[in-house]
């Protein structure tokens, strides 16, 4: 009987879905790419699989679908759960204990060894295999913490993810070791060795940790609380309290109202040039709301024939997504006419005050680097030119900022991208293009 018949033949609901995870690989480090959330999720599940196959086998199975089962995965679409294990084979990881021990270190391996997918019995079914080096320590490991997958699967953001798996070995505890606050912050990032040093604690506990313990709360059979230790005026070492988390821990058990992964997501991003990694990287910065937002106006963007097309939509939508704001396909700026009875006159002292500012943004503009000069030009198309008149579209696209119509309209943009919207009060009067009423 073969690997996958095995797997088949265990009925849904026969094993408590835990997961054993030895205490020397809990804190995940990625040193060469950064690392998924949906990567994260389906790691646990294979190990979770292969941990119930056996420590004697050299190779391990299961049917995609499967996998994509065990971490609510919410699509039937699984070009991008390929995509996933694919880069997993690329990924160099470091592992750590949370305690910290000088022995607990694997250096540059890799998260599963050789991976086989293929078609049998009309699924996909993928075969992969361990590094024999830290094999006993991934399927029969000791100490260990016992992980939930239902919460794994639950769980939305990689830091959450990570906070979780670190303060699941403290359940009985109940305090984690005492780390500097950048330790931690290295251990919840999705970036490979960029977070070692320098930043700010604040800024860190908005935009990391505040999330992660809200939904770590919220969403596991664990509660955490921080606890922060101040050197002199500034936080220095900081760890958690620990407890079972009762309301939560029924629901987390009977996994019936877990949200899926939204693959759909994923899906419509992947169908627009974007990869898992920018997916997830714009999921975790902004939103799942923004994020779709985003992927609306993208769509416009490229589905704009009388435009250049995109070098690179990741950089576009990521230009769009910083400026914030992002609930709905983006505005044009209003073009107030000649004429126009909402126009202002503006006295010669404004003039000269508007010409000067605009003297200032095009210095600025001309001492960018190539890249940011072509995100700002891509955010000028999605938050202006976006429903311009053709006229000004096809003057863009011809002459760029030097056109004659869409110039002084490109150089207002600057303006309010530098300076803000109110830079000069005024709305930038424009003449109509000819022929057009």
């Amino acid at each position: 009987m073969n690997q996958v018949d095995i797997f088949e033949e265990t009925p849904d609901g026969a094993y408590p879905q835990h997961l054993r995870k030895s205490d020397r690989m809990l804190v995940l480090r990625s040193t060469s790419s950064s690392l998924t959330l949906v990567a994260r999720k389906i790691y646990n599940a294979m190990l979770y699989v292969a941990q119930r196959q056996g420590i004697e086998r050299q190779t391990y199975s299961a049917p995609l679908r499967r996998l994509a089962k065990l971490i609510d995965y919410g699509s039937n679409d699984n070009q991008a759960l390929k995509e996933v294990i694919r880069e997993m084979q690329t990924c160099l990881i470091q592992w750590e204990s949370p305690v910290g021990r000088d022995d607990a270190y694997w250096s540059s391996a890799q998260l599963i060894g050789g991976v086989d997918l293929r078609m049998v019995g009309g699924q996909n079914v993928i075969t992969w295999e361990y590094s024999s080096n830290f094999k006993r320590d991934v399927l029969e490991p000791m100490p260990y913490a016992t992980l939930s997958l239902v919460t794994n699967a639950r769980l939305r953001s990689i830091a959450a993810l990570a906070l979780y798996e670190i303060c699941a070995r403290y359940k009985n505890s109940r305090r984690t070791t005492r780390h500097h606050w950048r330790w931690w912050r290295d251990a919840l990032s999705t970036q490979p060795g960029r977070m070692n040093t320098g930043g700010e604690y604040k800024i860190f506990h908005r935009d990391v940790l505040r999330r992660a313990v809200s939904e770590l709360n919220s969403q596991s059979e664990i509660e955490v609380r921080l606890v922060t230790y101040r050197e002199g005026r500034a936080i220095g070492d900081i760890q958690f309290e620990v407890q079972p988390n009762p309301l939560a821990a029924g629901r987390a058990e009977e996994g019936a109202d877990a949200d899926p992964v939204n693959m759909v997501l994923h899906d419509r991003a992947r169908s627009v040039g974007l990869t898992v990694k920018w997916t997830d990287r714009f999921i975790q910065l902004h939103g799942e709301t923004a994020f779709t937002a985003g992927l609306d106006a993208l769509e416009v963007r490229i589905q704009n024939r009388r435009l250049e097309p995109l070098a690179s939509p990741a950089r576009w939508l990521e230009e769009v997504l910083s400026r914030g704001g992002m609930s709905a396909t983006p505005p044009p700026r209003p073009i107030a006419v000649a004429g126009d009875s909402s126009s202002r006159r503006h006295t010669f002292a404004e003039q000269e005050f508007r010409e000067q500012r605009v003297a200032e943004a095009l210095r600025v503009f001309a001492t960018c680097d190539d890249e940011s000069k072509l995100m700002h030009r891509h955010s000028f198309e999605a938050q202006v030119l976006f429903e311009a008149h053709i006229k000004y579209q096809e003057d863009w696209r011809k002459n760029g900022a030097a056109g004659r119509l869409v110039g002084p309209l490109f150089r207002t943009y600057l303006c309010e991208s530098l300076f803000g919207a109110q830079w000069d009060s005024p709305i930038l009067e424009l003449p109509q293009p000819n022929g057009v009423s």
